[in-house]
């Protein structure tokens, strides 16, 4: 059964046609278009995601410095939304304006700043905004009247921790000042990796999140994983390990605002999105991140018997692309904690090799 695209390249569909018709069975819809031949569908295996987004940024530059596309024009897709952080930076870094479709960026996503305002707790505890904002978070039964009345006695013990230390009547805030202290303690000396990791499960955040075991509740957990592999580059110990993370985080913030403040707007911004929300947009150029196996299809979905849906989600993806397409992976990824190479993702196999073009090597090797 064929069906007109107005789209995409005849390029772009025959690797889409190639990748939904592995797994389907009877009657399939073959896209065809106008719109001959076209660029081939490049692709790049990066050593880690770093460099993964580096080439994106790169590729991206390449391109609107020849005139042929605004950044308005580009869109990075990724499965999971951890992904999207060390993308954001590469863009920063590239002075590239993006947008964040459909979500929020990486370190305004909740869960980012709570920890955040753990960190800003343990190097100072006179940082009212910071108690204020984790006290009971995760819930340990301290309510609004306690915390009102915590507001009240701090305006003249000095400090909102301050007075919680002094406060008799609540075994929540007796628990939290507990919790900072020993944490505080176990900063002294540590690296900043494992700071972050024990402010996640000391303060029961991982608990809270593994209870659910819903899709938003393991997304969460995915982004505290990709905080802890970005503490791992920090050699510092103690608190001016810490205090090195805030600063960076803050500086990283003020970027995020000056580029979405300034700039040329009539270049537009890249969009940064999910799979999941890029259904029924285009875009003349798009960039398919984390073409890897466990992330496309993600591991969570194989192991639920999507694999399917995971492969429609692929097909949507290569679909949005008008004029060229580029997969990428990375060898290794931090989110997953491993120096194992990453496979290949399994669509990639079903795709002809006269339809790509690889700017790195050999993109289908380096099998785990």
């Amino acid at each position: 059964m064929l069906e007109q695209n107005y789209r995409s390249t005849q390029n772009i569909l025959d690797v889409a046609n190639s990748i939904i018709k592995v797994g389907k069975k009877g009657n399939v819809k073959t896209l065809w278009t106008e719109r001959e031949g076209g660029d081939p569908i490049f692709t790049y295996v990066a050593e880690d995601e770093e460099e993964e987004a580096s080439f994106v940024a790169d590729k991206i530059n390449a391109l609107v410095g020849e005139g042929r596309y605004k950044y308005g024009d580009f869109a990075v897709f990724y499965r999971v939304n951890a992904q999207s952080r060390a993308i954001e930076e590469a863009m920063l870094n590239e002075g590239i304006p993006y947008r964040i479709y459909g979500g929020v960026r990486f370190y305004d996503r909740k869960e980012i700043k709570d920890i955040i305002a753990y960190l800003r707790l343990i190097v100072n505890e006179n940082d009212d905004h910071a108690f204020l904002r984790v006290v009971n978070t995760p819930p340990r039964g301290v309510g609004s009247i306690t915390v009102g009345r915590l507001i009240e006695e701090g305006k003249k013990c000095g400090s909102l921790f301050h007075c919680a230390r002094k406060a008799e009547r609540s075994a929540g805030l007796k628990a939290f000042v507990s919790l900072i202290e020993e944490l505080r303690e176990f900063s002294r000396d540590a690296e900043l990796e494992a700071i972050v990791r024990t402010v996640i499960e000391k303060s029961g955040y991982d608990a809270m999140l593994n209870s659910s075991k819903d899709e938003q509740s393991q997304s969460r957990l995915e982004n505290l994983q990709e905080l802890v592999f970005v503490a791992m580059s920090y050699r510092d110990v103690g608190k001016e390990a810490i205090q090195a993370f805030l600063d960076n985080v803050t500086l990283i913030s003020a970027q995020d605002r000056h580029s979405s403040e300034g700039g040329d707007s009539s270049k537009g911004h890249v969009s940064l999105m999910t799979l999941h929300v890029a259904k029924g947009l285009e875009f003349p150029v798009v960039f398919l991140t984390g073409f890897e196996n466990g992330l496309l299809p993600h591991i969570r979905s194989i192991e639920e018997g999507n694999f399917e849906e995971e492969r429609r989600l692929c097909y949507v993806g290569v679909t949005r692309a008008k004029d060229i397409l580029f997969l990428t992976r990375a060898e290794t990824r931090g989110l997953f904690s491993s120096g194992f190479f990453r496979e290949i993702s399994p669509f990639a196999l079903s795709i002809p090799d006269d339809k790509l073009e690889d700017l790195s090597g050999d993109f289908k090797g380096y099998a785990a």
